[in-house]
This record gives C-alpha cells, sequence and structure tokens, in this order.
C-alpha cells in the first residue's frame, strides 16, 4: 500500500483548544477530533454533522446534515453537487470526537445542542486538487451566505 493512501486510512487524534457554546452560558473545549477513513472513489467532497454535545463531553445525536462531491459541470468547470458517499465516514468519525465537561460560568453542568462540524475530502494533496477544491467551496460558501 502507498504512502497516500496509507496515510488515509490511519486515524488521526488532533488536540484543539477551541471552545463551542450552545448559549452564551454552556461551554466546552474540543479535546480530540478524528479524521475520517477516506472512502474507496476516486472523488473530493465534503460532509456537514449536527451533533450534540452531553453532559460528559460525548457527542449525541449525530446526523449528516449535507454531502457534496466536487464534480465538473457541462462547461468543464468543477461545482458542488448533492452526493452521500462521504456520509458514514463522516459519521463514523464524529463518533470518536470529545469535549471537556460542558460546564456554564457559574460552574453546573449543562449540555450543548445543534453543533456542526465539516469534514472535508480530497482525493490526493496536488497543489491543483487543493486550489480547486478551495475554488468551488468558496463559490459555494458565498452563495450559501447570499441565500442566507
Amino acid at each position: 500500500m502507498n504512502k497516500k493512501k496509507y496515510f488515509c486510512f490511519i486515524f488521526f487524534i488532533t488536540f484543539s483548544m477551541s471552545s463551542v457554546s450552545s448559549d452564551k452560558e454552556c461551554f466546552a473545549k474540543k479535546i480530540q477530533i478524528m479524521k475520517p477513513e477516506y472512502p474507496a472513489a476516486d472523488i473530493s467532497g465534503f460532509n456537514t454533522i449536527s451533533f450534540d454535545i452531553d453532559r460528559n463531553g460525548f457527542l449525541k445525536n449525530i446526523r449528516s446534515l449535507e454531502g457534496k462531491c466536487l464534480l465538473k459541470n457541462k462547461t468543464k468547470e468543477y461545482e458542488f453537487r448533492p452526493c452521500g458517499i462521504f456520509k458514514k465516514y463522516a459519521i463514523a468519525a464524529a463518533t470518536s470526537f470529545r469535549y471537556s465537561k460542558p460546564i456554564k460560568k457559574n460552574g453546573e453542568s449543562c449540555v450543548i445542542t445543534n453543533q456542526t462540524h465539516r469534514f472535508t475530502f480530497i482525493k490526493d494533496n496536488s497543489e491543483i486538487t487543493i486550489s480547486t477544491y478551495k475554488k468551488a467551496l468558496d463559490a459555494f460558501d458565498s452563495e450559501i451566505n447570499t441565500k442566507n
């Protein structure tokens, strides 16, 4: 198995000091995040998940909100189109996320609801692929922000 594929299938644990909150009174720090396994497909894209954080810092109610694949359109430009290929990989990786126990400012235990995370799947790490992906993602995010 070549190095690129080898790294696609290894789970990486990273630590982060970012925090989340469901309202202005309940906070938790992200302490573990898992990189998803890459599907056996020659395609790039993303999957956005939604989840709640329970009183112990574990994710509950993990669900896929949106999955998109980066595909060429009729004019040979890349764009994101709906697809479900990344859904199970994003959900599986999210089950390994960990947060500190959510607490309010007064130290009281709480839960955090309706959080989101976008998993990115890029088929290779070539500069051309990454720049194409970023360009298409910027266009997609701009379109979403314009609608909201």
